[in-house]
């Protein structure tokens, strides 16, 4: 399953054109890292056909050894289009009515933000596991959340961290690593686990811990058998 998983991304790593674009050591290199990518975006319109928000999931990964106790993310996508726009509308302005630029007008900056933005509520996180948020952010420039983004960490605390052993609650906010469409770790390092598939994880885990116990009592009940057969012969 997960070798078809991984040929599947690898095509479509091809069919974006990106096949053989390398993963960033920066983004590789820290396994104290939780790495995170959105993905999935569905423009949402209303009755006359007009976009009016974004539908996305972000999916974040834990491959640290830190429990991850919540976080809160800020993203933000430039629009260069509409901010180039702006800065010449300032440059003709500041021209045409001969005021400093940084006292210039532009009519679209009135209308049009420049950047979309959004917060994101990240969930607890295990060590070594995934949570997939789908989330929405108000906007009809859905095909801006394809693009590289950048993003701050306003709140973040783990605790737990073995490997670097850690107990008690702190910052986790350094740990955050954004994996980019144009990086092949997005289509290779994430694996899909689907909602059935994670519960799927956790009853076996349940059922595995639960034999476990079964075989203990066994030994436990076996040796105060054979301890009750022994006393029995010296009587």
């Amino acid at each position: 399953m997960m070798y078809i998983s991984k040929v599947f991304f690898c095509g479509l790593a091809v069919l974006a054109g990106i096949s053989s674009v390398q993963a960033s050591e920066a983004d590789t290199s820290n396994k104290e890292a939780i790495l995170f990518k959105v993905h999935d975006i569905v423009p949402v319109k209303n009755n006359e056909g007009e976009v009016i928000s974004c539908d996305y999931k972000a999916t974040f990964y834990n491959r640290s050894g830190v429990n991850v106790n919540g976080a809160v993310l800020d993203f933000v996508w430039h629009d260069n289009a509409i901010a180039d726009i702006v800065d010449q509308e300032k440059k003709d302005d500041a021209k045409e009515n001969n005021r400093n630029i940084n006292r210039a007008r532009s009519t679209t900056e009135k209308i049009t933000d420049k950047d979309v933005v959004t917060s994101v509520e990240v969930p607890a996180i295990a060590p070594s596991s995934q949570v997939e948020i789908k989330s929405n952010v108000n906007t009809d420039r859905c095909f801006l959340l394809i693009e590289d983004l950048d993003y701050s960490v306003k709140s973040c605390n783990a605790s737990g961290g073995v490997s670097k052993g850690r107990n008690t609650d702190s910052s986790c906010s350094g740990m955050f690593i954004y994996v980019s469409p144009k990086d092949a770790q997005y289509y290779l390092e994430f694996k899909a686990i689907s909602v059935a598939e994670q519960k799927s994880a956790e009853e076996s885990e349940v059922e595995k811990k639960r034999k476990q116990n079964d075989e203990a009592y066994r030994k436990v009940i076996g040796a105060l058998d054979s301890t009750g057969s022994i006393v029995s012969n010296i009587k």
